[in-house]
């Protein structure tokens, strides 16, 4: 004879225990390894150098030849001076505009900075959805902000275990090898 079946209460859930994660809610681009510190720190010397450069060239040109175009147009050398001081103030404004907008263009035109292009690096997006340009301006907006204020965050990107800098973070991007 078999004893009668008592029914018993499953045991209490955890409250601790981790949540299952759904099909969709895992990250498509998981198999790829974020690109290596040494990697991303390059691509950001030999972006930030062809940009300065670049920029810089645009900068004395326009101050070099402005400087005519101010004799003519203040013919006062004291005041020259002063405007010549203007034009250099001005000068960092327009590098944190010019300088996400070449970035966004590189990326664009070229499919990743010089940098990432000649260390084998790729920009995705965390979610598998199309790199757009309204991500790749924001990514850079947030990057300039940063290196301009909070420069210490950027260093930051060595330290995350996921290898993300604070702008990667914001746009949901990501910088993989190629």
């Amino acid at each position: 004879m078999t004893p009668p079946r008592v029914a018993v209460d499953p045991p209490p859930a955890n409250p601790y225990e981790a949540p299952l994660a759904d099909v969709a809610d895992v990250d498509p681009m998981d198999e790829r390894a974020p690109a290596p510190n040494g990697h991303r720190f390059l691509a950001y010397l030999v972006d930030s150098t062809w940009l300065a450069v670049g920029l810089m060239v645009v900068i004395f040109g326009v101050f070099i030849g402005g400087m005519g175009l101010l004799e003519v147009l203040i013919p006062d050398p004291d005041a020259r001076e002063g405007a010549a001081a203007a034009v250099a103030l001005l000068a960092l404004p327009a590098i944190t505009l010019t300088w996400p907008m070449l970035e966004v263009g590189a990326q664009v035109l070229l499919g990743g900075s010089p940098g990432h292009r000649l260390l084998g690096l790729e920009l995705i997006t965390t979610d598998g959805h199309e790199l757009r340009t309204r991500r790749l301006v924001l990514r850079s907006f947030i990057k300039m902000l940063v290196l301009w204020t909070f420069y210490i965050l950027s260093i930051s990107v060595f330290f995350d275990a996921r290898r993300r800098a604070p702008w990667d973070a914001v746009a949901s991007t990501r910088v993989v090898k190629r």
